[in-house]
């Protein structure tokens, strides 16, 4: 009995996509395609823009499950960071 519980929790775990508790996310490119499912070859749902926050709803590999707006779709986690985007960097004192 304890095997086959460890057998299933071993299962599930690798199985399983990550679940997140609906953490936010902000779009760190210049723009983003936001797909019907987890591929590239997918339809476009909708297009957001860098510094859009996004939802994360769950976390499949490569990809993010992200609400943005009344829209669901397929985000790479590439382009998605837990921070707003800085508008500029710079490395050298006074340039603007």
């Amino acid at each position: 009995m304890q095997v086959r519980f460890v057998l299933g929790l071993i299962f599930s775990l690798i199985f399983t996509p990550l679940a997140l508790a609906a953490e936010s996310g902000y779009i760190q490119a210049r723009q983003a395609q936001i797909f019907s499912a987890p591929s590239l070859q997918a339809g476009v749902v909708v297009v957001a823009k860098k510094g859009d926050a996004v939802e994360i709803e769950l976390q499949q590999g490569r990809w993010l499950k992200v609400k943005f707006g009344d829209k669901i779709g397929w985000v790479s986690k590439l382009l998605v960071g837990s921070e707003p985007p800085k508008d500029k960097v710079t490395v050298l004192k006074g340039s603007d």
